[in-house]
Protein backbone atom coordinates (compact mmCIF):
# COMPACT_ATOMS: atom_id res chain seq x y z
CA UNK A 1 0.00 0.00 0.00
CA UNK A 2 1.58 3.23 -0.92
CA UNK A 3 1.45 5.68 1.53
CA UNK A 4 -0.76 8.87 2.01
CA UNK A 5 -0.21 12.51 3.12
CA UNK A 6 -2.71 13.98 5.33
CA UNK A 7 -2.53 17.07 7.59
CA UNK A 8 -3.02 16.68 11.01
CA UNK A 9 -6.59 19.05 12.32
CA UNK A 10 -5.01 19.58 15.48
CA UNK A 11 -1.59 20.49 15.04
CA UNK A 12 -1.40 20.89 11.18
CA UNK A 13 1.63 18.76 10.90
CA UNK A 14 1.81 17.06 7.17
CA UNK A 15 1.73 13.19 8.11
CA UNK A 16 2.59 10.22 5.97
CA UNK A 17 0.61 7.08 6.45
CA UNK A 18 0.41 3.67 4.89
CA UNK A 19 -3.45 3.49 5.91
CA UNK A 20 -6.93 3.23 3.35
CA UNK A 21 -9.52 5.74 3.43
CA UNK A 22 -11.54 5.76 6.70
CA UNK A 23 -8.98 4.17 8.55
CA UNK A 24 -8.69 5.74 12.35
CA UNK A 25 -4.86 7.04 13.02
CA UNK A 26 -3.11 8.34 15.82
CA UNK A 27 -0.90 11.67 15.07
CA UNK A 28 2.84 11.01 16.79
CA UNK A 29 3.24 15.12 17.56
CA UNK A 30 -0.14 15.73 19.79
CA UNK A 31 -1.44 12.56 19.92
CA UNK A 32 -4.40 13.27 18.09
CA UNK A 33 -6.82 10.62 16.18
CA UNK A 34 -8.38 10.98 13.24
CA UNK A 35 -9.65 8.99 9.88
CA UNK A 36 -7.63 9.16 7.07
CA UNK A 37 -10.10 11.34 4.36
CA UNK A 38 -11.28 9.65 0.77
CA UNK A 39 -10.33 11.24 -2.00
CA UNK A 40 -7.15 12.24 -0.82
CA UNK A 41 -4.27 13.76 -3.58
CA UNK A 42 -0.54 13.12 -3.54
CA UNK A 43 0.98 10.21 -3.55
CA UNK A 44 -2.04 8.30 -2.37
CA UNK A 45 -3.64 8.37 -5.96
CA UNK A 46 -2.51 4.85 -7.02
CA UNK A 47 -3.43 3.23 -3.21
CA UNK A 48 -7.31 4.93 -3.50
CA UNK A 49 -7.33 3.39 -7.48
CA UNK A 50 -6.57 0.13 -6.43
CA UNK A 51 -9.27 -2.47 -6.19
CA UNK A 52 -8.49 -3.98 -3.52
CA UNK A 53 -8.67 -1.09 -1.32
CA UNK A 54 -12.14 -0.36 -3.20
CA UNK A 55 -13.53 -4.10 -2.22
CA UNK A 56 -12.88 -3.31 1.13
CA UNK A 57 -13.88 0.06 2.34
CA UNK A 58 -13.58 1.05 6.48
CA UNK A 59 -16.38 1.31 8.30
CA UNK A 60 -17.16 4.36 9.98
CA UNK A 61 -18.09 3.22 13.29
CA UNK A 62 -15.04 0.54 13.24
CA UNK A 63 -11.68 1.53 15.63
CA UNK A 64 -9.78 -0.65 12.58
CA UNK A 65 -6.63 1.45 13.81
CA UNK A 66 -3.33 0.71 12.26
CA UNK A 67 -0.32 2.37 13.54
CA UNK A 68 1.04 5.33 11.79
CA UNK A 69 4.40 5.72 9.94
CA UNK A 70 5.69 2.26 9.16
CA UNK A 71 3.97 -1.06 7.91
CA UNK A 72 5.08 -4.75 6.83
CA UNK A 73 5.88 -4.94 3.68
CA UNK A 74 5.54 -8.29 2.14
CA UNK A 75 7.99 -10.88 2.48
CA UNK A 76 10.15 -11.38 -0.04
CA UNK A 77 10.77 -14.31 -1.97
CA UNK A 78 13.09 -16.75 -0.32
CA UNK A 79 13.57 -14.98 3.16
CA UNK A 80 13.44 -17.37 5.82
CA UNK A 81 10.36 -18.04 7.53
CA UNK A 82 9.31 -16.65 10.70
CA UNK A 83 8.96 -18.39 14.43
CA UNK A 84 5.65 -19.20 15.80
CA UNK A 85 6.72 -16.91 18.82
CA UNK A 86 7.85 -14.02 16.66
CA UNK A 87 4.20 -14.29 14.71
CA UNK A 88 2.64 -14.26 17.66
CA UNK A 89 4.59 -11.27 18.98
CA UNK A 90 3.80 -9.45 15.50
CA UNK A 91 -0.19 -10.58 16.43
CA UNK A 92 -0.80 -9.35 19.79
CA UNK A 93 -2.56 -6.76 20.68
CA UNK A 94 -1.14 -3.27 21.67
CA UNK A 95 -2.29 -4.23 25.22
CA UNK A 96 1.61 -4.24 27.18
CA UNK A 97 1.83 -0.77 25.42
CA UNK A 98 2.39 2.74 26.99
CA UNK A 99 0.54 5.92 26.03
CA UNK A 100 3.50 7.09 24.31
CA UNK A 101 4.12 4.39 22.60
CA UNK A 102 0.28 3.50 21.76
CA UNK A 103 -0.01 4.11 17.81
CA UNK A 104 3.95 3.30 16.90
CA UNK A 105 5.27 0.72 15.09
CA UNK A 106 6.03 -2.43 17.23
CA UNK A 107 9.46 -2.41 15.73
CA UNK A 108 10.06 0.80 16.47
CA UNK A 109 8.94 0.08 20.00
CA UNK A 110 10.73 -3.24 20.37
CA UNK A 111 14.05 -1.67 19.14
CA UNK A 112 13.24 1.82 21.60
CA UNK A 113 13.24 -0.43 24.42
CA UNK A 114 16.25 -2.71 24.32
CA UNK A 115 17.77 0.77 23.94
CA UNK A 116 16.60 1.84 26.84
CA UNK A 117 17.48 -1.07 28.88
CA UNK A 118 20.89 -0.79 27.47
CA UNK A 119 21.16 2.66 28.91
CA UNK A 120 19.84 1.70 31.96
CA UNK A 121 22.45 -0.81 32.33
CA UNK A 122 25.08 1.33 31.57
CA UNK A 123 24.32 3.86 34.22
CA UNK A 124 23.53 0.96 36.92
CA UNK A 125 27.27 -0.56 35.81
CA UNK A 126 28.65 3.30 36.65
CA UNK A 127 26.84 3.38 39.69
CA UNK A 128 28.48 -0.34 41.23
CA UNK A 129 31.69 1.04 39.78
CA UNK A 130 31.29 4.42 42.30
CA UNK A 131 30.14 2.54 45.36
CA UNK A 132 32.85 -0.08 44.77
CA UNK A 133 35.28 3.44 44.86
CA UNK A 134 33.29 4.87 47.87
CA UNK A 135 33.91 1.60 49.84
CA UNK A 136 37.18 0.56 48.72
CA UNK A 137 38.13 3.94 49.72
CA UNK A 138 36.66 3.93 53.07
CA UNK A 139 38.16 0.39 54.04
CA UNK A 140 41.40 2.18 53.15
CA UNK A 141 40.77 4.82 55.71
CA UNK A 142 39.70 2.90 58.10
CA UNK A 143 42.56 0.82 58.12
CA UNK A 144 44.77 3.66 58.60
CA UNK A 145 42.44 4.57 61.58
CA UNK A 146 44.44 2.16 63.57
CA UNK A 147 47.50 4.02 62.88
CA UNK A 148 46.32 7.20 63.30
CA UNK A 149 42.61 9.35 64.41
CA UNK A 150 42.81 11.89 62.07
CA UNK A 151 42.13 8.81 58.81
CA UNK A 152 39.16 7.96 61.24
CA UNK A 153 37.82 11.35 60.53
CA UNK A 154 38.66 11.44 57.34
CA UNK A 155 36.35 8.02 56.94
CA UNK A 156 33.75 9.82 58.79
CA UNK A 157 33.82 13.12 56.72
CA UNK A 158 33.68 10.69 53.02
CA UNK A 159 30.64 8.61 54.47
CA UNK A 160 29.08 11.62 55.53
CA UNK A 161 29.50 13.72 52.26
CA UNK A 162 28.61 10.58 50.25
CA UNK A 163 25.45 10.27 52.23
CA UNK A 164 24.27 14.02 51.38
CA UNK A 165 24.93 13.46 48.03
CA UNK A 166 23.27 10.51 47.77
CA UNK A 167 20.22 12.26 49.45
CA UNK A 168 19.81 15.04 47.18
CA UNK A 169 19.97 12.97 44.39
CA UNK A 170 17.57 11.03 45.45
CA UNK A 171 15.16 14.52 45.84
CA UNK A 172 16.42 15.67 42.43
CA UNK A 173 14.73 12.98 41.23
CA UNK A 174 11.72 12.59 43.03
CA UNK A 175 10.99 16.37 42.46
CA UNK A 176 11.78 16.02 38.36
CA UNK A 177 9.74 12.90 37.96
CA UNK A 178 6.30 14.29 40.37
CA UNK A 179 6.88 17.53 41.17
CA UNK A 180 7.81 19.72 44.13
CA UNK A 181 4.67 17.88 46.05
CA UNK A 182 6.53 14.87 46.44
CA UNK A 183 9.42 16.28 47.49
CA UNK A 184 7.84 18.27 50.41
CA UNK A 185 6.28 14.56 51.23
CA UNK A 186 9.69 12.88 52.05
CA UNK A 187 11.15 15.74 53.42
CA UNK A 188 8.46 16.59 56.50
CA UNK A 189 5.73 13.46 56.49
CA UNK A 190 7.23 11.18 58.44
CA UNK A 191 8.06 7.10 57.15
CA UNK A 192 6.81 8.80 53.84
CA UNK A 193 9.92 8.24 52.01
CA UNK A 194 9.47 4.11 53.18
CA UNK A 195 6.41 4.36 51.04
CA UNK A 196 8.13 6.71 48.36
CA UNK A 197 11.23 3.84 47.84
CA UNK A 198 8.47 0.81 47.80
CA UNK A 199 6.09 2.16 45.50
CA UNK A 200 8.63 3.76 42.78
CA UNK A 201 11.77 1.52 43.31
CA UNK A 202 12.35 1.68 39.75
CA UNK A 203 12.58 5.54 39.98
CA UNK A 204 14.89 5.65 43.08
CA UNK A 205 16.97 3.18 43.74
CA UNK A 206 20.22 4.62 42.14
CA UNK A 207 20.51 7.43 44.15
CA UNK A 208 19.16 5.33 47.07
CA UNK A 209 21.38 2.81 46.85
CA UNK A 210 24.33 5.50 46.40
CA UNK A 211 23.25 7.32 49.64
CA UNK A 212 23.12 3.44 51.45
CA UNK A 213 26.93 3.16 50.47
CA UNK A 214 27.62 6.54 52.91
CA UNK A 215 24.75 5.70 55.41
CA UNK A 216 25.97 2.31 56.15
CA UNK A 217 29.56 2.84 56.75
CA UNK A 218 28.84 6.18 59.01
CA UNK A 219 26.08 4.26 61.32
CA UNK A 220 28.85 1.38 62.10
CA UNK A 221 31.64 3.79 62.96
CA UNK A 222 29.42 5.85 65.09
CA UNK A 223 28.03 2.59 66.74
CA UNK A 224 32.10 1.14 66.80
CA UNK A 225 33.38 4.58 68.30
CA UNK A 226 30.26 4.69 71.11
CA UNK A 227 30.95 1.38 71.62
CA UNK A 228 34.62 1.72 72.29
CA UNK A 229 35.07 4.95 73.86
CA UNK A 230 31.88 3.67 76.49
CA UNK A 231 34.10 0.54 77.46
CA UNK A 232 36.97 2.76 77.51
CA UNK A 233 34.93 5.00 80.03
CA UNK A 234 33.60 2.03 81.95
CA UNK A 235 37.12 0.58 82.67
CA UNK A 236 38.28 3.53 84.03
CA UNK A 237 34.93 3.99 86.56
CA UNK A 238 36.06 0.54 87.59
CA UNK A 239 39.48 1.42 88.05
CA UNK A 240 38.69 4.38 89.77
CA UNK A 241 36.37 2.55 92.30
CA UNK A 242 38.54 -0.23 92.68
CA UNK A 243 40.24 -0.77 96.06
Amino acid sequence: MAPMIIKCPKCNKVLSVKAGPGTLVLCPFCRHKMRVPAGQSGTAGKAQSSPKSAAKPSQAGQDDFTPYALQQSPEPPGAPKKRASDKAAEAAPDEDLTDEEFGMDREYVRRRRMKAKQKASQEAKRLWIRIGVIVGLQVLLGILGVLHPLFQLASLAVSLIVANIGFIWYLVVVGREEGAQQVLLNLFVPFYEVYYLITRWHLVWQPFVFAMAGAVPLCCQCIAGLVLYGGVLAFLFFLRGAP
